[in-house]
């Protein structure tokens, strides 16, 4: 019997996907660092291309929507500290500021940290 492995480690662009599955001969690859902050890094694999990453005010907009998310699920609080990770995941592979994300990390509840992210998307 055939047991299927799956290759994981460092798997951060679609071409080192691509080489570690022929290389290895795996069945798939397994992304973790390389999604965090870049959900988009999934569609360019599912379609075996690179792809660009989204312009700063649409990786907003992606990030605003998961912590509405968050919020709802937990409250303005807890989701507040929950999102700290992905804020910097998100913002600083967009070319955001260390100093910007540390103080969006401090902000109290997700009412101030989505009128701040709207701000530096320039949506608000």
């Amino acid at each position: 019997m055939a047991v299927p492995v799956i290759a994981s480690g460092d798997i951060l662009r679609v071409a080192g996907a691509i080489e570690v599955l022929e290389r290895t001969g795996a069945a798939a690859v397994m992304v973790a660092r390389g999604a965090q902050g870049n959900p988009w890094f999934v569609d360019g694999l599912l379609a075996g291309e690179e792809r660009p990453r989204p312009p700063l005010d649409e990786v907003v907009v992606d990030l605003r929507m998961l912590l509405g998310r968050a919020t709802v699920e937990m409250g303005p609080t807890r989701a507040a500290r929950w999102a700290r990770k992905s804020i910097g995941w998100y913002l600083r592979r967009s070319g955001v500021a260390g100093s910007v994300v540390d103080g969006l990390t401090k902000l109290p509840d997700t009412g101030s940290l989505d009128c701040s992210l709207a701000a530096l998307a320039g949506a608000g």
